[in-house]
């Protein structure tokens, strides 16, 4: 893993937004949002492992990332957020 993030950060930010989904959809489900320059700090990476590499606008709130489409970021974005956690919560 360490190779495949020292060929990331020839091309990407150091603080780029990096997800760590380990045992999707399973028993011990864990998320982790990180960056890319501490990515191997989480938990170890194995094949039970899915990494999600942001760009450039990804932004976080909580447990989400989220990748803006398009040229701006919409002013309600916030509430959007919000309804959304709201129903995965429940």
């Amino acid at each position: 893993m360490g190779k495949a993030q020292e060929i990331l950060l020839k091309y990407k930010a150091a603080d780029t937004v990096v997800g760590i989904v380990k045992n999707a959809e399973r028993e011990n489900e864990k998320t982790i949002i990180t960056t890319l320059i501490n990515m191997l700090n989480a938990e170890s990476i194995d094949m039970n492992t899915t990494i999600i590499v942001g760009n450039s606008q990804t932004i976080t709130d909580g447990h989400f990332m989220i990748t803006p489409r398009g040229y701006s970021i919409p002013e309600d974005c916030g509430r959007v957020i919000s309804q959304l956690s709201s129903q995965i919560n429940k």
